[in-house]
């Protein structure tokens, strides 16, 4: 395991959180507060996804078969669990879900169908690409015979639908974010392939700039920023016994362990506590209004990973 990327996992599942906690604040508080810096970590969700998948494949054969069958057994099963749960609030309690306004679509909620609206559970869309990048790598190895050349089907596709003028789930396909994948596939390679921390610094260097001078939009910034962040974070080499050892790098690398509950969870735990502080604390405060909506979020999500996330796991892994 590499547990410098765990812990990234955990910041970057945080940074979420605080940046949607510091939204409800501004919902019932008023203010314009915002934390837009907390949008990086779904960027370096991605470059994480693209780096962890060649990191795992680079040792061993990609059945194309296999591979969606683990992808979808790692991300649906909970997903679906939650957006059941948001549906029924949908039904009973509509104010609770998408409080900003939108249009919120059911049936392509469930099974992460890109949308020019909202899902019941609205991080979903990152999950829609996610599964857009899966598809593309393991194609890419059945059809060339390597998941590298997932690289180039990923760069030219969006420049592809937008000659074709596709405008399809307001721009899902030329949206250039998913390009932030690759940053993590060629990441991995600058690590794996060089031989000194100085070659390293050096090569990402040079690619971070070269992004910086051709791509534009969210994956030429937060994009670049991501590859930078989590190229130099795999270079760092932790062991468990290092982890162990500091109290705060031990309970990033469990948030870490639990970032894909605390990331869905959160959508829910922020509105419940939200109402509740609002109701129940008379101080008005941004900083203690953050720390219990993002200590509660961690708290429930880490549970939600203990007692459901991991039993779904186990008994999928067993049976399918």
């Amino acid at each position: 395991m590499n547990y410098s990327i765990q812990i990234l996992r955990g910041i970057a599942a945080i940074l979420v959180v605080v940046y949607h906690s510091a939204i409800k604040y501004d919902q019932y508080y008023g203010g314009g507060y915002s934390f837009e810096l907390g949008i990086i970590g779904v960027d370096i969700f991605f470059v994480i996804s693209g780096y962890i998948m060649c990191m795992i494949y680079s040792k061993k054969t990609l059945i194309l078969a296999d591979f969606l069958n683990d992808r979808f057994r790692r991300i649906m099963p909970i997903y679906l669990v939650l957006t059941s749960v948001a549906y029924v609030a949908y039904l009973t309690l509509p104010g609770l879900v998408n409080s900003s306004g939108g249009h919120t679509y059911i049936l392509e909620s469930f099974i992460l169908w890109p949308v020019d609206g909202k899902f019941l559970i609205q991080n979903g869309w990152t999950l829609s690409y996610e599964f857009y990048f899966y598809l593309i790598f393991g194609f890419a190895s059945l059809l060339f015979g390597h998941f590298f050349y997932s690289c180039i089907l990923i760069l030219i596709l969006p420049m592809i639908f937008s000659y074709m003028g596709f405008n399809w789930a307001d721009g899902f396909l030329t949206n250039t974010i998913v390009y932030e994948f690759t940053y993590g596939i060629i990441g991995f390679y600058i690590i794996k392939l060089s031989r000194n921390n100085f070659v390293s610094l050096f090569l990402i260097t040079t690619f971070s700039l070269f992004l910086l001078w051709t791509v534009d939009s969210r994956a030429g910034s937060y994009g670049v920023a991501a590859f930078v962040i989590v190229s130099l974070c795999s270079r760092v080499e932790l062991s468990r016994v290092d982890v162990v050892r500091y109290e705060g790098l031990l309970l990033l690398e469990r948030i870490g362990a639990s970032s894909y509950s605390l990331y869905l969870v959160h959508t829910f735990t922020l509105v419940l506590f939200a109402k509740a502080y609002w109701l129940y604390v008379s101080v008005e405060s941004l900083y203690l209004f953050m720390v219990v909506l993002c200590s509660s979020s961690i708290i429930v999500s880490w549970y939600f990973h203990l007692l459901i996330e991991k039993p779904i796991d186990v008994f999928l892994r067993k049976y399918l």
